[in-house]
């Protein structure tokens, strides 16, 4: 498991955001925990849809690991 702080994280997230989707990075809360994603969500039923079958993550710092590769 990646032992980077989650400073860390975000910064390599936003990175990897400019490189793969022109700097868009969606980060949600909910419920039960995170779901985060590379781009900006079209909020409309198909992609609400899409974004039920997410994996969801219970820490921040977990949701950016797994974006990361590292989880």
């Amino acid at each position: 498991m990646s032992d980077k702080s989650l400073e860390q994280l975000v910064m390599l997230a936003e990175m990897t955001a400019k490189e793969v989707s022109d700097g868009q990075l969606t980060l949600m809360r909910f419920e039960n925990g995170w779901k985060v994603m590379f781009g900006i969500p079209i909020l409309n039923l198909e992609e609400s849809e899409k974004i039920l079958h997410y994996k969801e993550f219970t820490t921040l710092k977990d949701a950016l690991r797994h974006l990361a590769g590292e989880a």
